[in-house]
This record gives C-alpha cells, structure tokens and sequence, in this order.
C-alpha cells in the first residue's frame, strides 16, 4: 500500500501546475531479457521539470514489452509485459546541446508467459495461471537533443529487474521422453513448487521524440 500512495502522489505532481516544462514522449526500440531471447519495447510517457528545480524531471510512463524468457526451467517461452512506472530524471546538463541525463523507474506490470511454451517444453507441468501482476525496478541513461521549436530527440538505455510468477502443478501422466528440440530442457523429472518467479528483466535501448509544452 505505501508503494501505491507514493505512485499516486508522484502522478499527482506530474500534472501540478508548477512544472516550468511538459514533456510528451513517445519512442520504440529493442528489450534484451537477461534470460532469453530479444524482442520490442514500445513506450510513451509525461515528464515535467520544476520551476525552482530545473536538473530534475518526475513524470510517468506507459510501456509494453514483448520478448522470450526461461520460465519455469523452461527456454524460449514467449511473454509480453504492459506496465506502468512512476520516472525520475537528473539532467546533468539542460541547457546544452546535447543533454545527458541519468535516472530511474518503479513499475507495477501485468506480465503474460506463454502457457502453450511452457508446457511444450516441459510436458510434466499443467499452468494454471501465467498472467500475474509483477513489479519492477530499473537504472537508466539517455540523451536529449533538441531538434529546435519544441521537438527534441531522445535516446535511452535501461537496466532493471522484474519478475513473472507462474502458478502450476507437477503432472506424472504427462512426462514424457525429453527431445533435444529448441529449448526443451534434457534434465530428468523433478518437481516445481505450485508457485514460481522468473526473471524477465534485462536490458532495454529506446529512442523516440518528446513535444515540449
């Protein structure tokens, strides 16, 4: 609950009137899992800079991710994660050229595996559930280059952790054989707790346009 007040607080102070500049932004790139495979990463978000404190910028952020990840013991599995953070910007240097800025984010996320994955991989597993809500947390560097008028460029790169809980059971009737096919883990039975937590964080590199108001 005191994680959920302080994003409703930051969010409130992300539309306070006293923000000297808005910031409406939107980009694409890659997201990289520590454990997996590469996918996308779409996001847009409203950032703010105070009157009295122009070096730090406070907004929020909408993002959707999709890639592959080892779930359950199981490679190659396909997620897709839509979240939502609360972002903290220092500005290093605002009123140059090129503008560096270091910073971070908290998220809550609803985060989706592949059932269909999960069980293709590891037949002696029945999912009962892979869409669980996640929470998450990452560092991160980018540049702005103002384009001129109120258009500026931007490029980001983030580093964090978040994690996809599966419910489940062990199942004997459907072990079967292990083939060596893509991802499919060779390992003899063994059995899973009825719930697990992956890790589906990694590395993401986004760039996009932010419109000033």
């Amino acid at each position: 609950m005191r994680v959920l007040r302080l994003w409703i607080v930051l969010s409130l102070l992300a539309a306070s009137p006293t923000f000297a500049d808005l910031l409406v932004s939107a980009g694409g790139g890659v997201f990289d899992p520590w454990k997996g495979s590469p996918g996308y990463e779409v996001s847009a978000s409203l950032l703010g800079t105070y009157e009295d404190m122009p070096y730090l910028r406070v907004g929020i952020e909408l993002a959707h991710r999709r890639a592959e990840a080892k779930v359950v013991k199981a490679w190659n599995v396909d997620f897709e994660s839509y979240r939502f953070s609360v972002v903290l910007h220092g500005c290093l240097l605002p009123d140059a050229p090129v503008q560096p800025y270091l910073g971070g984010r908290v998220t809550v996320a609803y985060n989706d595996g592949d059932a269909g994955d999960v069980e293709l991989r590891r037949p002696d597993y029945d999912v009962q559930r892979s869409d669980t809500p996640g929470l998450g947390a990452a560092l991160l560097a980018g540049l702005d280059v103002p384009l001129g008028g109120r258009v500026v460029l931007f490029g980001e790169v983030s580093v964090g952790t978040d994690v996809l809980a599966t419910e489940g059971k062990n199942d004997r009737r459907r072990d079967a054989p292990r083939s060596d096919g893509d991802g499919i883990d060779l390992s003899p039975h063994f059995d899973l707790p009825p719930f697990t937590g992956d890790e589906i964080g990694g590395v993401s590199g986004v760039a996009g346009l932010r419109f000033r108001f």
